[in-house]
C-alpha cells in the first residue's frame, strides 16, 4: 500500500478504500503520504439477490440520515443496477442527495510517526486536477436532513487501530 500511496501521491490522485478486509490500511497509508481518501460505509452486493441490494440501499439511507453521509460500493451487477435504477429516483423526495466521492475526501496530514494518530479535516480546497472517476461514476450519498447529534466530535476516518506496516 505505501507503493500505491506514493504513486497517489506523486500524481495528484485519490484512494478509495473498499475495505473488503476487516484489516484494511488504506486509511493509514493515505494519511501517511497525504492522499486525500474516503472509505466504504456499505457495500451493496456482495450478496447477490435483489432483496439484500434493496437492504443494503436501505442502510445506505441510514448511515446517510446518521451520519450526513455514506459512501457505498457496488459491482455492475444486474440485480445491482435493477435496484439503483429503482433507488435514485426516491432520493430527493427523502431528502438525500447524490454528490460526487471527491466531496466527503479527507485530507489528511502527513505523518511520519509510527502510531495511530493521524489530523484530519473535511477536504473543503479545490479537488484534484486529475480524476480517475467521472462525477457520474462515483456518487455518494448526502443527506441534507439535520444530523444526530454526536456525544463527540467526529473525525474521519474512523479511529484507526494500528500503524501503517
Amino acid at each position: 500500500m505505501n507503493l500505491v500511496m506514493a504513486a497517489l501521491s506523486q500524481k495528484g490522485l485519490y484512494f478509495v478504500d473498499s475495505k473488503t478486509i476487516g484489516n484494511s490500511v488504506g486509511a493509514q497509508a493515505a494519511a501517511k503520504h497525504g492522499v486525500k481518501f474516503a472509505s466504504r460505509d456499505v457495500f451493496l452486493d456482495h450478496v447477490e439477490t435483489p432483496g439484500f441490494v434493496q437492504r443494503s440501499l436501505q442502510q445506505v439511507e441510514q448511515r446517510a440520515r446518521t451520519h450526513g453521509y455514506a459512501v457505498a460500493i457496488g459491482h455492475p451487477k444486474d440485480e445491482t443496477i435493477a435496484a439503483l435504477r429503482a433507488w435514485f429516483p426516491t432520493l430527493e423526495g427523502k431528502g438525500f442527495e447524490l454528490v460526487p466521492v471527491r466531496t466527503l475526501f479527507v485530507t489528511p496530514e502527513k505523518t511520519t510517526k509510527e502510531d495511530d494518530t493521524i489530523a484530519a479535516e473535511p477536504e473543503t480546497k479545490a479537488e484534484p486536477e486529475i480524476d480517475m472517476f467521472p462525477e457520474d461514476q462515483a456518487p455518494a450519498v448526502s443527506s441534507s436532513a439535520p444530523l444526530n447529534p454526536a456525544p463527540e466530535p467526529q473525525i474521519l476516518p474512523p479511529p484507526i487501530q494500528s500503524p501503517v506496516p
